[in-house]
């Protein structure tokens, strides 16, 4: 009787002090590179780590045991750096996987099921030999603001059977390897056999690596916003092969995306399973040094292209097409373009017997006039190595023809919520600047999407007073905005425009505005 007495008296005490039973705040844990944090290594805070508690890296390099095959066992916890939107900080919140000479380390591991509440932000991996990132058995966890580099072996990230939420992340300059930088594939064994990977890539940049850019095998993944550039081999390529089964109908999706300046073909897509069903909106697909900007294969593969440019690709294969329609394994792929700009038309399309090339509306064949397109040097004709890509810079030229030519109706859904406002069916509203989509670029007072991923805007040039021009109008609006800062007085958003924004109105906005200086004026 007394010891149950003790036991009501604790309760009572209990929810006194923390006002329910049962429930444990969340907290922080802290953590150091030399050990001295609340616990010696990030694994044996993860391990400590309740539900919502959020494990805080402090700056410095973490490696050794406890500080790579970092495993988050299922937990809805956050592990970061003390501030994942601080780029520096990032640069140096480091976890170096040690590149062992034998074996094999990861960065972190992600395969209980993991859910979007769990997440990784704000931090560096390097030296991983098999996978900076390795996500299976439908791990769905948020990763964000992670730069990845130096990472060896067969991928930089292996997502089977996940589909994790990516945003903001540079998965770049990673040496050669097999598979590619960040391969989507199915799970073939273990308890999620069977299942896909759709992850959600945006604002990313996968670039400059020795391999594939992205890789997708029997994978749906939607990219928004994002760079794929200077790659080694293919920029994208993906496949549904029919071994072992099951078969899928494999979607991937682009949205805002530039392709450029990849080795091989800027986009390869075969299939010998299910359905191959790949769609580029409002994509710039250019530079490429293989034998094509887009390659399809067999039947079953089949592309969509809607306010997209296909250009300057092939640059040290004469006579190669922008596109290839290739008849492999008894048929023959298709494609569908509607509002698109293809350097050269339909004459620069090889169809093989068989193939369908659906010609839609609105498209157009002249050059895009970027406002540098870019090139490839060749110091030695015929070898091969000393090659080097050159970029360009791919927004459009105010003479440009793609401008105000596309159709706003073919613009996607903001399904992941770019501009947070909880709108979710309205047009996605950023270009791949992050300036506004659908705009009057051509000043006829109609706001048309351009063809692109980059949208030409006057303002965004400089002219804040909307004459379509940038003169001294549009300088005395800088000058009342000049040296303020978001949320003092005389601030002005638009006055903003040098990338990325930095809420400032200061001499980097002035040099976009003096380079721009007199655009429009007749």
């Amino acid at each position: 009787m007394g010891t149950k007495g003790n036991i009501s008296v604790s309760l009572v005490i209990s929810v006194l002090l923390f006002g329910t039973v049962g429930t444990v705040a969340a907290g922080t844990i802290t953590v150091r590179a030399d050990g001295t944090g609340d616990y010696p290594t990030i694994q044996a805070a993860i391990n400590a780590a309740n539900v919502g508690d959020e494990v805080e890296l402090i700056a410095g390099t973490y490696t050794g045991s406890g500080n790579w095959d970092i495993n988050f066992s299922g937990k809805a916890i956050t592990v970061q750096g003390t501030d994942p939107n601080d780029p520096q900080i990032v640069e140096t919140t480091i976890i170096d996987c040690n590149d062992p000479p034998s074996g094999a380390h990861y960065g972190f591991v992600f395969n209980s099921g993991e859910t979007s509440q769990t997440t990784l932000a704000g931090l560096s991996i390097t030296n991983a030999t098999d996978g900076a990132l390795w996500l299976e058995n439908r791990s769905n966890p948020t990763i964000r603001n992670c730069n990845l580099y130096g990472n060896k072996g067969s991928q930089v990230i292996m997502c089977k059977g996940s589909s994790p939420y990516i945003r903001a992340c540079q998965i770049c300059n990673n040496p050669a390897g097999v598979n590619g930088a960040f391969v989507c594939t199915w799970q073939s064994t273990g308890p999620s056999s069977g299942f896909t990977s759709q992850p959600t890539i945006i604002g990313c940049s996968i670039s400059y690596n020795g391999m594939h850019g992205l890789s997708i095998t029997k994978s749906s993944p939607i990219v928004i916003n994002t760079e794929i550039k200077s790659n080694y081999t293919f920029g994208i390529t993906g496949d549904d092969f029919d071994f072992p089964p099951p078969d899928f109908d494999c979607t991937p999706m682009f949205q805002n995306c530039l392709i450029a300046g990849n080795w091989s073909d800027a986009v390869s897509f075969t299939n010998m399973g299910g359905e191959v069903t790949v769609t580029f909106k409002n994509c710039t697909i250019t530079n490429s040094y293989g034998e094509t900007g887009i390659h399809l294969e067999c039947a079953g593969t089949s592309a969509v292209l809607e306010n997209t440019i296909v250009s300057h690709n092939s640059l040290l294969q004469n006579g190669f097409p922008e596109i290839w329609l290739e008849y492999s394994y008894g048929g023959a792929p298709t494609i569908s373009i509607n509002h698109s700009a293809i350097l050269g038309g339909q004459a620069s399309i090889k169809a093989d017997s068989g193939a369908t090339v659906v010609w839609g509306t609105g498209n157009i064949d002249t050059d895009p006039n970027y406002i540098d397109p870019g090139y490839w040097l060749d110091p030695i004709p015929g070898e091969y190595d000393d090659d080097t890509w050159v970029e360009g810079n791919y927004r459009l030229d105010s003479i440009s023809a793609c401008i105000d030519a596309g159709d706003s109706a073919s613009v996607p859904a903001d399904s992941e919520d770019l501009d947070e406002d909880l709108n979710t069916t309205e047009p996605i509203p950023y270009d791949l600047d992050n300036h506004p989509r659908i705009v009057d670029g051509d000043c006829n007072s109609t706001d048309v999407v351009d063809m692109g991923a980059y949208e030409f805007s006057y303002v965004s040039l400089g002219d804040f007073a909307g004459g379509c021009d940038v003169d001294f109008a549009d300088f005395a609006v800088l000058a009342l905005a000049w040296l303020t800062e978001e949320g003092q007085a005389g601030y002005d958003q638009n006055c903003d425009i040098a990338l990325p924004y930095d809420g400032a109105i200061d001499e980097k906005d002035l040099g976009i505005f003096t380079d721009n200086w007199l655009l429009g004026v007749e």
